[in-house]
């Protein structure tokens, strides 16, 4: 019972790997030129806020690697 409990949890976590993965490869980069152009206006504490977003993104695609085509 408790494998199959497990089982759920991994393809759970698989989705919502994925769902965050094309967010971050199709929304945050392509906005993110526009994003650095309005945070460097803001001085040093706009590049540190940023350096996290620059960050965040590379740990989302560390974690659940880029989006990979998906065969249907």
């Amino acid at each position: 019972m408790a494998a199959g409990i497990f089982n759920k949890l991994k393809k759970l976590v698989q989705v919502v790997g994925k769902g965050i993965s094309w967010m971050n490869d199709k929304v945050v980069k392509s906005i993110m030129p526009i994003t650095n152009a309005l945070l460097s206006s803001l001085g040093p504490a706009g590049s540190m806020v940023a350096k996290g977003i620059r960050v965040e993104l590379s740990a989302i695609d560390a974690l659940f690697g880029p989006n990979e085509k998906q065969s249907k």
